[in-house]
């Protein structure tokens, strides 16, 4: 188990904005597939659901002013 926890930090250390980017579009799509809230749904899922929706895309923007080549298509930021 060792040798698998130390390959893993040699590769995110060799590799930081790969495994960013990676970590990146999982979230984005993660946030994309909740469902949008309903009107008998909490006011704390309605909350959470806007902030994270807000978080992925002001990330999606700072990206691809940043980083052009480095745009990836994915469902949250496919519309915008």
């Amino acid at each position: 188990m060792s040798q698998m926890f130390y390959s893993l930090i040699a590769s995110l250390s060799a590799h930081p904005y790969a495994w960013t980017m990676g970590a990146f579009y999982v979230f984005s799509n993660a946030v994309a597939a909740w469902p949008t809230p309903a009107a008998d749904n909490s006011t704390f899922y309605h909350w959470a659901w806007g902030f994270s929706h807000m978080l992925a895309g002001n990330i999606a923007k700072i990206i691809a002013a940043r980083y052009p080549s480095a745009v990836m298509a994915s469902s949250a930021v496919a519309g915008k």
